[in-house]
């Protein structure tokens, strides 16, 4: 009986070990930078409201982008993992910076243009960041 229910869960280990990664959700990238402003609010003030209160902000004052992984821009020159770029820079900044900007989550955004991929952000060009394949062009 042992090794009949060890071949079974050998043979679902093995069905289940090749079924398809769940896509990024659309709006993942974005999610993203609202996490590390909050994570970074909280390594550096040590206060777990405040960095509630400041996720809670970007997802009421900003809109985020959706990307769909199949998009032909997310290509050789520019991929996936740039799309977290906004996130990657949030969650790196110094303390004194976390400081500065406070609860202007705007100013956080604005820290690298690259957030500009993943929140709706007016008067920010990303055109260098994003170009299409076809044309070479901007967005």
């Amino acid at each position: 009986m042992r090794q009949a229910q060890l071949a079974l869960f050998v043979t679902i280990a093995m069905a289940t070990s090749c079924l398809p990664i769940d896509p990024m959700p659309p709006d993942q990238p974005c999610l993203e930078a609202g996490y590390a402003i909050a994570s970074r609010t909280l390594e550096c003030t040590g206060n777990a409201k405040l960095s509630q209160d400041r996720y809670d902000a970007f997802r009421k004052e900003f809109t985020c982008i959706e990307w769909d992984v199949t998009d032909p821009r997310l290509g050789l020159d520019f991929g996936a993992q740039d799309l977290f770029g906004c996130a990657f820079v949030l969650s790196n900044l110094p303390c004194e910076l976390v400081d500065e900007k406070g609860d202007d989550i705007e100013a956080w955004l604005l820290s690298t243009d690259t957030c500009a991929l993943v929140v709706e952000m007016e008067g920010v060009d990303t055109s260098h960041l994003l170009s299409d394949p076809d044309t070479g062009g901007g967005q």
